[in-house]
């Protein structure tokens, strides 16, 4: 198990404060080891990831993430496997800047139930233009039989021009947190209240 690693000094537990974050490596303060509960990378063809870089919002690193070649395609660079407990509501944040980023369809966070009555993504609202630090965040509950979801920095193609993407995104500061038993009926609370967010402006400037 991966709290047996932890316990026998294999992984490095995570240096948050936050003792209730159920991210490992929130901050991004060490090389992610690609396996087990840790972040992992997935197809990055024109992209540039970095790990540590500087200019963090809090601690000394942060994520970097350089859309390279104008291209509209769906990306998911970077994404991370959480333990969770079924019928139980939770919350996510990060913090997020960028910088130049082109398309209408920037990156976001998404947390993505496998099981078959899992609930459907959530998703975050995105982040395009040049913005500074700023909060993004998602609510979500788990299905009656989910133990882990994939939590993951996604970008869906757009449809809407301009839909090719370049420019620069970085985050910090990822927790996400147990907010107890789901209440019977939130999933379709939850539901309507992403088809609201959908519809929000976003957040930058082009």
């Amino acid at each position: 198990m991966w709290q047996d690693l932890e316990r026998l000094g294999i992984v490095k537990g995570s240096e948050s404060s936050e003792a209730d974050n159920l991210v490992f490596n929130g901050g991004f303060e060490r090389e992610p080891l690609g396996a087990g509960f840790d972040w992992r990378t997935g197809v990055a063809t024109y992209l540039a990831i970095d790990f540590s870089a500087p200019g963090a919002y809090q601690g000394g690193h942060c994520l970097r993430i350089d859309f390279t070649v104008k291209r509209n395609n769906e990306y998911e660079p970077v994404y991370q496997i959480v333990p969770v407990l079924p019928r139980h509501a939770y919350t996510l944040q990060a913090f997020v800047h960028s910088q130049d980023i082109t398309s209408d369809s920037g990156p976001r966070l998404r947390i993505s139930d496998k099981q078959p009555a899992g609930s459907p993504d959530a998703v975050s609202e995105t982040t395009t233009g040049t913005t500074p630090w700023h909060r993004v965040h998602l609510s979500f509950s788990t299905g009656p039989e989910t133990r882990v979801v994939r939590l993951s920095f996604w970008r869906p193609r757009s449809e809407l021009f301009p839909e090719q993407i370049t420019g620069t995104f970085w985050s910090d500061a990822v927790s996400l947190k147990c907010l107890g038993a789901a209440e019977p009926g939130a999933r379709g609370k939850r539901q309507a209240a992403r088809l609201k967010l959908s519809e929000a402006p976003r957040i930058g400037d082009r």
